[in-house]
């Protein structure tokens, strides 16, 4: 979609109407069809509006913090259980040391796949922050399920034009 217009200005258009009774979304719609039709490509942009609406990142970060929290808890739960009860001097391992062996690599591993989750989140936070930006919006106050709503609604429109476009010109190509 041609930059310049954001999608909170695609919506308002769609609720003005013009001296013909179609909206002036419709109306500009119609025109970029028949002089740029690469522009409304927008639908092949977002193969999965539906799922990406149902996205709720600052909930996942909320999530991510809480797990942080309690990693950090484990982490120190850990670090008491060795205080208190040092390894065995000798080789035999007791069923403590084992479990207390055994938490810590379970929390290292929890660790890990801990911070490759916020490494991804970051990521996608800082895409969606950019496709807003593209799209004439900015994250925050935009969120995936309004900002996936606007597309979804764009698109919709985007569709209704084409197949009244062109029916119109099937009209035309049966009249002539």
């Amino acid at each position: 979609l041609l930059q310049g217009i954001s999608l909170t200005a695609w919506r308002k258009l769609g609720q003005v109407k013009i001296n013909s009774g179609e909206t002036a979304q419709n109306y500009v719609i119609g025109k970029l069809l028949q002089h740029v039709p690469e522009a409304l490509e927008i639908a092949h942009d977002f193969p999965s509006i539906d799922e990406a609406r149902g996205v709720n990142l600052p909930r996942l970060s909320a999530e991510l913090k809480k797990i942080d929290e309690s990693i950090a808890l484990l982490q120190e739960l850990i670090e008491d259980e060795n205080q208190n009860f040092p390894a065995p001097s000798h080789e035999v391992e007791t069923s403590q040391s084992k479990a207390l062996g055994n938490l810590t690599r379970f929390q290292q591993e929890l660790s890990k796949y801990h911070e490759e989750a916020k490494k991804r989140l970051d990521l996608a936070l800082s895409d969606f922050s950019e496709v807003c930006r593209y799209y004439g919006e900015s994250y925050p106050p935009m969120d995936p399920e309004l900002f996936f709503g606007e597309v979804s609604s764009l698109v919709r429109a985007i569709q209704a034009v084409t197949a009244n476009s062109s029916s119109k010109n099937r009209r035309k190509a049966v009249a002539t």
